[in-house]
């Protein structure tokens, strides 16, 4: 609350449409889990698309600056076509590595997902999880993810189900509460 007004921010919204099975959203640290989802890292996805339009407009740059020094008047005119056309280019180049992307890497992950059971589903979040932990214990960037981890499945028929969840106290030094909790999930 700032000023007795709620802080919030919209969220990328996602639903399963047109036929769809599955869906992944990442949530907080969303770096490993679009990594194992793209086959490669958005940082570095980002990185490529700018340095390669860097390498085609200074390409280009160095090509019509030789036209320039013997055609002055062609080659200012062949540069201006050029450049109209060179961010098209780049981006169908950025286009079609997407369609690679998602028919290579995100589109089998994707029915791999949507026909696992509610358990394995549970395992994957936990292992996705880990391996976010694991990336930010090793590099530089700061660990925001740490301890041990609490895995639920959420299912429209079963609703909210714990598949793994920590105590905050020793469950063999507390039977009494664990008998108690148990005997009250058999009624």
């Amino acid at each position: 609350m700032v000023y007795n007004h709620p802080l919030y921010s919209e969220i990328e919204q996602a639903s399963i449409e047109n036929g769809g099975q599955a869906i992944l959203v990442p949530l907080a640290q969303k770096e490993m889990v679009l990594t194992f989802m793209d086959g490669i890292d958005p940082d570095l996805n980002s990185w490529l698309e700018r340095s390669t339009r860097e390498v085609f407009i200074g390409l280009a740059e160095v090509i019509f600056a030789e036209i320039k020094e013997k055609y002055h008047r062609y080659g200012t005119n062949l540069e201006r076509r050029v450049k109209k056309n060179l961010d098209k280019l780049a981006s169908d180049l950025y286009t079609k590595w997407e369609k690679v992307r998602i028919d290579s890497y995100r589109n089998p992950v994707m029915e791999m997902v949507a026909s696992l059971p509610k358990d394995e589903l549970g395992g994957m979040a936990e292992s996705l999880v880990n391996l976010t932990k694991f990336k930010r214990r090793i590099s530089r960037q700061q660990e925001t993810v740490g301890g041990p981890i609490d895995v639920a499945v959420i299912t429209k028929g079963d609703g909210f189900v714990w598949t793994k969840r920590k105590h905050y106290f020793k469950p063999e030094l507390n039977p009494r509460y664990i008998t108690r909790i148990t005997r009250g999930n058999e009624l």
